[in-house]
């Protein structure tokens, strides 16, 4: 016998014909990888996405936490007059302002009556609400609203601060109420 016909057996043909990829595995390993891929990408565009919403929401908490602390800072009489919050409060942006395009923000007063104390004996003043427009106008309602004694001489006032700001082909919102007496912040 010859040594040839031992290196021609069966199994070493086998070998020979498993040692590379045919197309049709080339192909579905392919179709494999591209799948992952695709898969990441999108999963990375998501996070992209949730990290920029966020972001805005952090600049919307840090805005609404900057005007609680102006009107922390702000006298009974300046609060409870809205051309002093026109010209003063809602007409300065905040540093978070730069960080959110097309913000506008709603300031509205109303005298809170306590839920348990009953009917008012006085009828109360209506509310005012002083709004500025993401180009920059500060605007109050009911337009000619000025400030009154009768505001002045309430116990407590709701104080509704709210803001709203383009997001991701929506509009989001984030809102803020204090109830503030004479002598300060009690909620």
């Amino acid at each position: 016998m010859n040594g040839s016909y031992l290196h021609h057996t069966p199994s070493a043909s086998r070998h020979r014909a498993r040692s590379g990829f045919t197309v049709l595995e080339a192909a579905f390993a392919s179709a494999i990888v591209t799948v992952v891929l695709s898969g990441l990408f999108m999963l990375q565009s998501n996070m992209m996405r949730m990290l920029s919403a966020s972001t805005e929401t952090t600049n919307a908490s840090a805005h609404l936490q900057t005007r609680v602390e102006q009107v922390r800072l702000a006298n009974w009489p300046q609060l409870t007059n809205p051309g002093w919050v026109q010209a003063n409060l809602l007409k300065t942006p905040t540093d978070a302002d730069v960080n959110l395009p097309g913000l506008s923000e709603t300031y509205t007063v109303t005298p809170y009556q306590s839920p348990s104390s009953g009917a008012p004996a006085v009828t109360p003043p209506p509310p005012f609400t002083v709004t500025r427009q993401a180009n920059g106008t500060v605007t109050v309602n009911p337009a000619g609203y000025s400030y009154t004694t009768l505001l002045a001489n309430q116990e407590m006032l709701q104080i509704d601060l709210s803001i709203t700001f383009p997001s991701l082909g929506r509009t989001r919102t984030r809102a803020q109420s204090l109830l503030i007496s004479p002598w300060g912040v009690s909620k």
